[in-house]
């Protein structure tokens, strides 16, 4: 079934087409770049929030053109730089909240406090890029490789639907039901 020999090659103008009705499975993500100093509830308490928003102040009144404050914020178990990172990316360390809240914030300034699941940020954005779809010419081997997995995957399910139509399935009259709700032991005949 995984005979790879059996599949044809498309041609440029059919894999363009398939391209264009597929064009959202290759849309890259918008990407972020930023920092950040982060603030403990664990340390600070309830205190937390306001020690951000007190060193957002400290640091406004500061003409510094690019972020290197040290002091004012508590150790950071992962990094506190991160380059081109997805939403998704962000939203696995830092959570959902803290992910949506970075496209609104401002390059080229100091801003927050944001919560993050893991307490309070003062967030320096480096830049923003855009999410886009590459042109065609860009990517043309990875969506000739996705359309060939898509055959792929077409041909063995007619071929199980071939070979299902030549069997009868025989129950048992009482066999029981698995949890996903199919029956356990299950005896197949030829026709």
């Amino acid at each position: 079934m995984d005979d790879v020999a059996a599949l044809r090659e498309p041609t440029e103008d059919e894999l363009r087409h398939w391209f264009e009705q597929n064009v959202q499975r290759f849309a890259l993500p918008s990407l972020v770049t930023f920092r950040h100093l982060y603030f403990s509830p664990d340390r600070r308490g309830a205190r937390a929030h306001d020690d951000a928003a007190d060193a957002l102040q400290r640091l406004a009144r500061k003409a510094e053109e690019a972020p290197g404050p040290g002091g004012l914020a508590d150790p950071f178990m992962f990094q506190d730089f991160y380059a081109e990172r997805s939403s998704d990316q962000v939203a696995g360390i830092f959570g959902t909240s803290f992910a949506q809240a970075l496209p609104g914030l401002n390059e080229g300034q100091w801003q927050g406090p944001v919560e993050s699941g893991l307490g309070w940020h003062l967030v320096w954005v480096e830049s923003k890029s855009p999410g886009r779809v590459p042109p065609f010419e860009e990517i043309e081997a990875t969506v000739k490789s996705v359309w060939m997995d898509e055959q792929r995957a077409e041909a063995k399910r007619k071929m199980f639907e071939a070979m299902r139509t030549r069997y009868q399935i025989v129950l048992p009259a009482n066999a029981p039901a698995t949890p996903s709700g199919t029956v356990a032991h299950a005896a197949a005949s030829s026709p």
